[in-house]
């Protein structure tokens, strides 16, 4: 006999202030596209419910053997996610002949945590849950073990110890199984903890969604940024029909709403810096007082400002953040591998130059300069010889730095998270306006970003900030306190 599949809806974000059409769009799009109709004798029905329990409840009501369900946000292949859910449903059950009570996408929130600096990473603890995406629950063991909830986010909760698998899908906290260990622990849990412990107590393990489901599904958390999500699908809904000229134009400037904003085989690390390197300080500004420093990795800024001729010439903590990871790599290994000479500079470049041409990448962006020399000979003039100019490298190159792949304009809480001085100056280039970025945001909505950027810093540390406005394009060189005020001002020309 054929065994039955069913994708329940999880309709559960009624809370999250989405427009309602929106939402309405999407549970027809659920209500069409989740129904299983290639599965012959299968029931052709979608479920929607709010809750993981109504909907495992449904599903034993309907008789449903394997219920597959999916949370509001996922945005799935209408062509393959069926296909390839049921495909690893039916190996998983002949495999352990029916012993498994649930699949998702596990995750060891503890691990995950510190990889993202949480300072509160400790209190999640031997914490195991199920992310809201998508999740395959085997309804007979369901009933067999007693109905169990699915679990609901607590601040303590009696679990039973798992040991994770070594192996993970990505990162270092994502097991591909999970299985019971002896005793339990006491921790904090989120959704799904309650079923994943059920799992545990009755010895089954649980397995890891593999990477040709994850594939064919994406989730747009919309739990984490509900305006983003509503924006996003307005703006959808309301864009015209593209004719050709508007699409050639749509389809070059859309890149700008990439997370990297540059297309994976247009990036290049600059080499220069694009902005001035030492523009006119206002008086009230103490540069004394600075202990760390923020800048983008590219060029020699972070050690002109810090180290030139004419500057304090103190010990910071330097955190180097890029939108491009490949950029926060080479700026790391120029750190750490230039001795401060101009010969052993152009060797460093040029090693760096050749590894990359040989992956058919042209890795740095030149400017008007010729060759590798002309790079130390843009930094020399900030220091009084040569050998100062070496003497400074090394010193900087003690410094404490720290590296980290972050959109300063999105999400400036990551690099924040590295700040463990009082005084910061940041520099932030001229990254809002640059290239797509002016006519795919807008420099008002451009300017908000800066203005939010700052404003997370000021809410921890004191400081000033060296960037370029997008509405003028002139460089400026402001306190917090006077940037967040100019930002957040009508423009004026």
């Amino acid at each position: 006999m054929n065994k039955t599949f069913t994708n329940l809806l999880v309709f559960d974000k009624e809370n999250l202030e989405i427009d309602p059409i929106v939402r309405d769009s999407f549970k027809t799009f659920y209500q069409r596209n989740l129904c299983m109709d290639f599965l012959p004798n299968n029931p052709i029905l979608t479920m929607i419910r709010e809750t993981e329990d109504a909907c495992l409840e449904a599903a034993y009501n309907h008789n449903i053997n394997f219920a597959i369900l999916t949370w509001e946000g996922n945005i799935t292949n209408i062509y393959r996610y069926h296909h390839e859910c049921v495909d690893f449903v039916r190996k998983l059950d002949e495999d352990t002949n029916g012993e498994w009570l649930v699949v998702g996408h596990v995750m060891d929130q503890y691990k995950n945590r510190l990889l993202f600096n949480d300072p509160r990473a400790e209190q999640w603890k031997d914490s195991y849950w199920l992310y809201p995406i998508t999740a395959i629950i085997n309804i007979k063991k369901w009933h067999e073990l007693g109905c169990p909830n699915w679990g609901k986010e607590s601040e303590k909760e009696t679990v039973t110890k798992i040991i994770p698998n070594d192996q993970c899908v990505h990162d270092n906290y994502t097991p591909i199984d999970i299985k019971a260990d002896v005793g339990t622990v006491e921790t904090k849990v989120k959704k799904g903890w309650n079923i994943i412990d059920a799992s545990m107590k009755a010895g089954l393990p649980v397995y890891n969604l593999p990477d040709r489901i994850r594939s064919v599904q994406t989730y747009l958390y919309p739990e984490v940024n509900p305006e983003l999500f509503n924006n996003f699908w307005q703006a959808i809904q309301l864009m015209p029909k593209l004719n050709d000229q508007y699409k050639k134009v749509f389809d070059f400037v859309i890149s700008s709403k990439y997370p990297s904003r540059i297309e994976g085989n247009k990036w290049q690390c600059f080499i220069k810096n694009t902005e001035d390197y030492l523009p006119i300080i206002p008086e009230q500004i103490d540069w004394n007082v600075v202990d760390t420093m923020i800048l983008p990795s590219s060029g020699f800024k972070d050690f002109i400002v810090s180290m030139h001729k004419t500057g304090p010439r103190k010990d910071v903590h330097v955190i180097h953040f890029d939108i491009i990871k490949q950029c926060v790599d080479i700026r790391k290994r120029i750190i750490e591998q230039w001795d401060g000479s101009k010969n052993h500079l152009i060797t460093v470049l040029t090693e760096i130059s050749d590894e990359w041409k040989a992956k058919n990448k042209n890795v740095f962006h030149m400017h008007s300069m010729k060759d590798f020399s002309e790079v130390y000979e843009t930094i020399l003039p900030f220091f009084k010889d040569e050998q100062d100019l070496q003497d400074c490298w090394q010193r900087f190159k003690n410094f404490k730095h720290d590296f980290i792949e972050a959109d300063m304009l999105e999400d400036p809480y990551k690099v924040l998270k590295l700040v463990s001085g009082k005084n910061v100056y940041i520099c932030l280039s001229d990254i809002a306006g640059w290239r797509l970025n002016i006519i795919g945001y807008g420099y008002n909505n451009l300017r908000k970003g800066i203005s939010a950027s700052i404003e997370a810093l000021s809410k921890k540390v004191g400081g000033f900030v060296d960037y370029k406005d997008p509405g003028t394009d002139v460089q400026k060189w402001q306190s917090f306190d006077d940037a967040i005020e100019f930002l957040k001002a009508p423009l004026t020309r």
